[in-house]
């Protein structure tokens, strides 16, 4: 399990890294990705599958900047 979120992880850097136009970006959304991940502040009781799509739909909303590596997190 842990190698496959290493992975997952080492994957969205990889991406982030080649598809960021503003590297400054970079940062703040792999941390919310890796909450996200993690289930941070997911309350106990809800659908954490929904909840995860809604913080991936903010996400892109917060940094529209990231359109590119948003499409390719989402298509994979």
């Amino acid at each position: 399990m842990f190698i496959y979120l290493w992975y997952v992880r080492k994957t969205w850097v990889d991406n982030a890294i080649n598809k960021f136009a503003m590297p400054e970006n970079r940062v703040p959304v792999l941390f919310a990705l890796g909450e996200i991940m993690y289930s941070c502040g997911c309350i106990i009781g809800i659908n954490v599958i929904l909840w995860a799509k809604q913080q991936i739909h903010l996400l892109a909303t917060r940094y529209p900047n990231a359109t590119c590596f948003m499409k390719c997190l989402t298509k994979h």
